[in-house]
């Protein structure tokens, strides 16, 4: 061997430099994917957990067809109020409500919220969003005149140590 392929072979002042770069940069793909799946993660709780609070809503509030606009906006109002101050922004028209009318006592109510994630590392992913949605559905208890939002429903309720499968007002 001469000793000019020596001396380069020989010369690895470099190496450590590149080896740190190629490391670093996966290491830094690899958390930035990790706190991106986290802020997803965090997002889909919200969805779920407004979704719920929607359907809990509608499914004990009464239902009147000529005030049909109030019980839809009595939902969206849960959905909404369970995001404020989660990050997540949520408005009426993230939210759907099935059936779109009157549901009859014992049907089922869903609410679906929908929202479009714009991920961290998308730009570099070629994704601009991603589209998180839940759906909540629920047993509706019916139009009772007498509802008052302090009272509180239950499906299986014990009166008198009697156990009793219907909506009763505690």
């Amino acid at each position: 061997m001469s000793k000019r392929s020596k001396q380069w072979l020989g010369n690895e002042r470099g190496q450590s430099l590149v080896e740190m770069a190629l490391v670093a940069s996966l290491l830094l793909a690899l958390v930035g994917g990790v706190v991106d799946f986290g802020s997803a993660f965090h997002h889909y709780i919200i969805v779920t957990n407004a979704a719920r609070e929607g359907a809990r809503e509608g499914s004990r509030i009464p239902c009147q067809s000529a005030k049909l606009s109030e019980f839809t906006t009595a939902i969206a109002q849960a959905a909404t109020a369970e995001a404020v101050g989660s990050g997540v922004t949520l408005v009426a028209g993230n939210i759907t409500i099935s059936p779109s009318g009157c549901p009859a006592a014992g049907a089922e109510l869903r609410v679906t919220v929908t929202i479009d994630y714009a991920p961290i590392l998308g730009a570099f992913l070629g994704i601009s969003k991603i589209t998180i949605s839940n759906s909540v559905k629920m047993v509706f208890f019916g139009n009772d005149q007498g509802y008052r939002s302090s009272e509180k429903f239950c499906t299986i309720c014990i009166v008198a140590g009697v156990v009793q499968n219907f909506s009763a007002k505690l």
